[in-house]
């Protein structure tokens, strides 16, 4: 955030990090009282308040690690079990925090999204 302040950043993205995530509650905090929309990985940090998130999907991971674990319970060897790259990924709008911050959200946006929180 002390990045963002020197540059008198107009909006911000923060990636995901295991970090990042214990200090979300201070961080939008803190943009909320500077007025900068963010957009993050996860989630969640919408829920918390943040405008927007683009991400993988936890819970279509959280699917497919389960399928994995089934796979070995049944007998077969993890290291014959191929590896595969994340292919759902979710889009969260939160309205309520674009009107906030007078940011207008495209209908095509809204449309696209996996979920819209208001």
């Amino acid at each position: 955030m002390n990045q963002a302040r020197a540059s008198k950043s107009d909006a911000m993205l923060v990636l995901i990090s295991p970090r990042m995530f214990p200090g979300r509650e201070s961080l939008l905090t803190e943009l909320r009282k500077r007025a900068v929309p963010a957009v993050f990985g996860l989630g969640q940090h919408v829920d918390a308040g943040g405008l927007a998130s683009f991400g993988v999907s936890i819970n279509a991971l959280f699917e497919r690690a389960a399928i994995y674990v089934a796979k070995v319970i049944q007998g077969e060897a993890p290291s014959s079990v191929p590896m595969e790259q994340p292919s759902e990924f979710d889009l969260v709008v939160n309205v309520k925090e674009a009107n906030e911050l007078g940011v207008k959200i495209p209908q095509s946006i809204l449309m696209r999204a996996t979920r819209v929180a208001r």
